[in-house]
């Protein structure tokens, strides 16, 4: 299965986790469960994931972090993840603290089935929407890097042509004997440095947009 939907559950209650995992399971998720931070941690070295579902009082089973912390940790490895933190506690100072933190938003034990789901779902369309978002930043940086080749191979193929008749325009504007030319001479000067600064702003503002990126 895709790590689109997998979930990660971190709950030092063996019964609670097994019961979240075995529900997520039921309704199509990827749960993979830790009994800690450390063990969090450890599998998120070598597993992707979508959402967190941590338990805020990790450290009150013997952990050495709490939920908050965690989640701070796992967001520095994988930032476009969504996190859900569990609380027994319905205190506004704890809701403040795992928003302001960067969690997706948060569930008062007990919760039921919906609650839970709906969360879920959320949480999901909003990592979705992120990586969609991204993708399509990656698609806009790569028609920008290769219009910047194309204008630059332009410019580089068109540089000898201009050149050659900015030559002939000033050749034309000092002969003696192409005095009715001069007018035409000056015009094909004008004309032919205007292709090279056209392109060299093209050019600049493809260069500008990469680095915008």
């Amino acid at each position: 299965m895709s790590d689109s939907r997998r979930v990660l559950v971190v709950d030092d209650e063996n019964s609670l986790r097994k019961v979240l995992s075995d529900l997520l399971r039921l309704r199509g998720y990827d749960p993979m469960a830790a009994a800690s931070g450390e063990e969090a941690l450890e599998l998120s070295r070598t597993q992707s994931f979508a959402v967190a579902i941590i338990d805020i009082g990790l450290h009150e089973g013997g952990g050495n972090m709490n939920g908050i912390e965690l989640m701070r940790q796992l967001k520095a490895s994988h930032p476009h993840a969504e996190y859900v933190i569990l609380t027994g506690l319905p205190s506004q100072k704890t809701a403040i603290e795992a928003v302001g933190a960067g969690a997706f938003g948060y569930l008062l034990k007990p919760f039921n089935v919906s609650e839970l789901v709906g969360t879920l779902e959320r949480a999901l369309a909003r990592h979705h929407e992120n990586g969609d978002l991204m993708n399509a930043r990656r698609q806009a940086q790569t028609l920008r890097t290769s219009n910047l080749r194309v204008l630059t191979r332009l410019r580089s193929e068109c540089l000898t042509s201009v050149q050659n008749l900015i030559r002939l325009g000033q050749n034309i504007i000092e002969s003696p004997n192409l005095r009715d030319a001069q007018a035409f001479g000056r015009l094909v000067q004008t004309e032919s440095q205007g292709v090279l600064e056209v392109l060299d702003e093209l050019i600049s503002e493809a260069e500008g947009g990469s680095a915008e990126r």
